[in-house]
């Protein structure tokens, strides 16, 4: 610490106050007044019988002693181009220790926990650098702030990375004098994207509802496939058949990033396909399509919603025959005496009627859920219940009735809770029977 006083006449100015000398960067020089007030003007004026502190702080960042010294002038010819010196001894703070035990663990095939062990009491933080080779340029994916105890386990989730791909770690300490050394390292490779069989072009599509014989079976109720999309498999197609005239949905969940879907009638035979919707919404947000369409031939395309988007998607496919009303059920035509059904109902599509002109008839109407509760409903042409039956779960409906009386039937099939969402199979068999005497 030096003092300078004015003990003249006048004020005393001090101009080009200077820190100088080797690392003089060690050192921290602060000013202050006659109050103990800091001046921040390195040009300063001492007002007669004034005096004024000049600090130097040394903080060394390399072992052994180090010199800096001060110059300034004055506007007293006697005390121009004044020098003073301030030496410094010490060692500076220590570098952190390194970080042990590293945990490289591959949840999934987008994701990475990194974990490590705290060994420093002096750390400022943690840096974790990643890259794809073992000897290429390491990236900072994530710094980590100060931790407490030493022998605690610090964790991070590496998020959004490509699937089967092998990735390179290295963990790193710090504080203000530097990192650790060396840095902590080691690789892990994420799981394999799920892949469902669908492919990437019309011809390799997914054929939705194949049967064991090769061919197709037409869409039947509600189906979700589970897939991905990226740079690696940009596209996956789904192939349909409707077996007759219903509306058809695509609901696409994109679970970590842009992907979109497209609907499409397709010929087999020639490769032509027509785009009849579109659904592009931006980043997770859902996409849907859904249209009335004829029985037919249809693709299903989900693709990246941009190059460097890769999720993981679910892809729901919905085929609604039956109309939700009676007056657009689904006409059960009477030359033929069965009709083997399969449909949807649940919270988005609550009723099903099937319509059926009958003169004298033995009808039976099976009805059999695949997952949760639905019940099915006999009705005259006034709405008026005939028959029903509500059991319980997954267990049949049956309705076994003679109808005597000329005119038009509807069967209902409706979910056994606002909750139950299902696939039901529906067996109609009508044999005509000779009018009661």
């Amino acid at each position: 610490t030096f003092s300078l006083t004015n003990n003249g006449a006048q004020p005393l100015d001090i101009t080009n106050f200077t820190n100088v000398g080797v690392n003089k960067a060690d050192f921290g020089l602060t000013i202050f007044d006659n109050n103990g007030n800091v001046v921040n003007n390195l040009n300063f004026t001492i007002p007669v019988g004034r005096t004024y502190t000049i600090s130097i702080t040394f903080i060394p960042t390399i072992n052994g002693t180090e010199n800096a010294g001060l110059t300034f002038n004055t506007n007293d010819p006697l005390m121009d181009n004044v020098s003073l010196t301030e030496t410094g001894v010490g060692t500076p703070a220590d570098i952190p220790n390194a970080p042990t035990g590293l945990v490289l663990t591959p949840v999934n095939f987008h994701r990475i926990d990194v974990a490590f062990v705290d060994q420093s009491s002096d750390e400022d933080g943690f840096r974790i650098f990643r890259s794809t080779s073992a000897t290429g340029t390491f990236t900072l994916v994530k710094t980590l702030g100060r931790n407490a105890l030493i022998g605690d386990t610090i964790t991070y989730s590496d998020n959004k990375l490509l699937p089967a791909t092998t990735y390179y770690y290295q963990v790193a300490a710090f504080n203000d004098q530097g990192e650790s050394t060396p840095r902590l390292a080691g690789n892990t490779t994420t799981l394999p994207a799920p892949n469902n069989g669908s492919g990437n072009t019309p011809s390799t599509a997914l054929i939705v509802n194949k049967r064991s014989n090769g061919e197709q079976g037409g869409m039947d109720g509600r189906r979700v496939y589970n897939d991905f999309v990226g740079d690696s498999d940009p596209i996956d197609f789904y192939q349909i058949r409707m077996s007759s005239a219903g509306k058809f949905t695509a609901t696409l969940d994109p679970h970590l990033d842009d992907a979109d879907v497209i609907l499409f009638k397709y010929n087999p035979n020639s490769g032509k396909k027509v785009r009849l919707a579109t659904s592009a919404n931006q980043g997770t947000n859902i996409d849907s399509v859904s249209r009335n369409i004829r029985s037919g031939i249809y693709l299903v395309e989900v693709l990246q919603g941009q190059a460097g988007s890769n999720t993981d998607y679910s892809l729901t496919l919905t085929a609604d025959y039956a109309g939700n009303t009676p007056a657009k059920a689904l006409l059960l035509k009477a030359k033929f005496n069965k009709h083997d059904i399969r449909d949807y109902v649940g919270p988005d599509d609550t009723a099903d009627y099937y319509k059926l002109i009958i003169r004298h008839a033995e009808l039976t109407a099976v009805l059999t859920p695949f997952v949760g509760d639905a019940d099915i409903f006999l009705l005259d042409s006034n709405q008026h219940v005939v028959k029903k039956s509500e059991q319980s779960g997954t267990t049949t409906d049956s309705i076994i009735v003679s109808l005597n009386k000329p005119g038009t039937y509807f069967l209902k099939v409706v979910p056994g809770s606002n909750t139950d969402s299902l696939t039901y199979k529906l067996v109609v068999d009508t044999l005509e029977s000779p009018p009661a005497p």
